[in-house]
């Protein structure tokens, strides 16, 4: 039997930044990037988009924020099952929409449509894109 690595869970990460302890969030996210990479765990990845996006964590630059979550929704778009890949986009959207870019966060949420019809997973239903959730 392997010990199992350990992986910070999302919220202890958000509980982190906002204690402002950025550093140490950064490093967890790094990690579990790594861990869900190396494990070719695609379907994980798009919880960390609001990291990557973040920013706080991206020292108040919103363009590499932008770019660095842009770049990780591009991975769960081609590599995870539809479920994931709408969840992703979403979050996405939720970024351009702090970064006071409306018109493109509503144009990508179009972009995720053909993803949610092509959701075979009886748990999540299709039409769930529709109702946005909102981001603590």
């Amino acid at each position: 039997m392997y010990p199992q690595e350990k992986i910070m869970p999302v919220k202890e990460i958000q509980t982190l930044i906002e204690q402002d302890s950025l550093a140490k969030a950064r490093t967890e996210v790094s990690k579990n990037l790594t861990y869900y990479r190396t494990k070719k765990i695609f379907d994980s990845l798009y919880n960390y988009i609001q990291f990557e996006g973040s920013f706080k964590l991206n020292n108040g630059d919103k363009k590499l924020a932008i770019k660095k979550a842009e770049a990780l929704t591009q991975e769960v778009k081609n590599n995870a099952s539809p479920h994931f890949v709408v969840e992703a986009i979403t979050e996405m959207g939720w970024i351009y929409d702090d970064a006071g870019q409306h018109h493109k966060a509503y144009d990508l949420l179009e972009k995720a449509i053909p993803f949610a019809l092509r959701n075979k997973e009886p748990k999540h239903h299709p039409l769930s894109f529709g109702e946005l959730r909102g981001r603590p």
